[in-house]
């Protein structure tokens, strides 16, 4: 997009907001299934361990998921900023997972002492591995409600195609063409997304 080679995509909320901020991307819509369009950040220890909070994590191995990732490594680093640590000091190592589930179940496996990711998948491995419910416990999880894969298009781009488009997307789940099209994607619809919806993430990373 910053070099004009493509004209949209469908981004994380991370990377969607690193775009409007750095390159004046424009968010159109995203999608909504059960109810939800939008994720929550998650802190987890093991149940054995002990561990009230995140604060008794300190000089401990933690695992995130990567960088550009609200759930998985920002929410967590805004809890220790919060109340005055140096987030990049305080554990006695950090290990990136690469993935949510990763991140999950390494902490269920011990090796790690505490991590983060995003509520959903959690509340997936719950019902897919009864020792997640059983031997771990959430700490921390965020009401920031991070919006999830936002569809947006390049600044620049056509502004009666691109309310088309956004007409079009939010408009898909009123025509059987659309539901299918949406059913065989795993979602019920489009909900329209502003830069607004991304002001929690912005207040993280300040």
């Amino acid at each position: 997009m910053r070099n004009n080679e493509i004209d949209a995509g469908i981004m994380g909320s991370f990377i969607c907001y690193r775009s409007f901020k750095e390159i004046g991307t424009i968010p159109l819509a995203r999608f909504e299934r059960n109810g939800l369009s939008t994720y929550e950040g998650m802190v987890f220890v093991r149940k054995d361990s002990n561990i009230k909070d995140i604060y008794e994590l300190r000089d401990k191995v933690f695992v995130y998921v990567d960088r550009d990732t609200p759930a998985g490594y920002v929410y967590p680093m805004y809890l220790l900023k919060e109340k005055g640590y140096d987030a990049d000091r305080f554990f006695k190592e950090v290990i990136f997972a690469g993935k949510h589930d990763a991140a999950v179940l390494m902490v269920l496996d011990k090796k790690a002492d505490g991590g983060s990711a995003k509520d959903d998948v959690y509340f997936k491995l719950e019902k897919e591995y009864p020792r997640v419910k059983d031997e771990m416990k959430i700490l921390h999880k965020s009401s920031a409600k991070f919006p999830d894969r936002t569809i947006a298009v390049r600044k620049g781009f056509d502004v009666v195609l691109t309310e088309k488009i956004k007409d079009a997307l939010i408009n898909m789940d009123k025509d059987e063409e659309g539901k299918t099209a949406l059913k065989a994607a795993g979602f019920d619809r489009h909900i329209p997304t502003t830069i607004e919806d991304f002001r929690n993430l912005e207040k993280m990373l300040r």
